[in-house]
């Protein structure tokens, strides 16, 4: 309880809403990720494997992750696979990863983040 209360502090909210962000991100996101096959990686695994990867095979990569993954995870924790709920889930695992998806200058890493919005569209045929 006490580490509770030192990471709200830390984040400077009370110890309620930090107690409901953290069931809201195990209904939202947790839960159904284990389900699909997906796990916790180091940002700077991610960060070197992306930089050693040319557009072409990033590309490949994401669009096999959106059919046989994330695309079983949006209908879960959804129950739809469409534009808004690929977005949402988006959004959703990017706020949980404390990962910024501002409107600015990208990282390489977020850029592959926006790939999969990309991807998903051409997958669904809206291109």
């Amino acid at each position: 309880m006490n580490a509770l209360r030192r990471e709200a502090e830390k984040k400077q909210v009370t110890l309620n809403t930090l107690t409901n962000q953290i069931f809201t991100d195990h209904i939202v996101w947790h839960t159904y990720a284990r389900q699909t096959g997906l796990f916790y990686v180091p940002k700077p695994l991610i960060s070197r494997t992306a930089n050693e990867l040319t557009e072409e095979q990033l590309s490949s990569i994401a669009m096999e992750a959106v059919k046989d993954k994330l695309k079983d995870l949006v209908l879960l924790i959804r129950d739809e696979f469409t534009a808004t709920s690929f977005l949402d889930m988006t959004e959703d695992w990017a706020r949980i990863s404390d990962f910024s998806l501002n409107v600015r200058l990208v990282t390489r890493e977020e850029s592959i983040v926006l790939s999969y919005s990309i991807i998903w569209v051409r997958i669904m045929g809206f291109s």
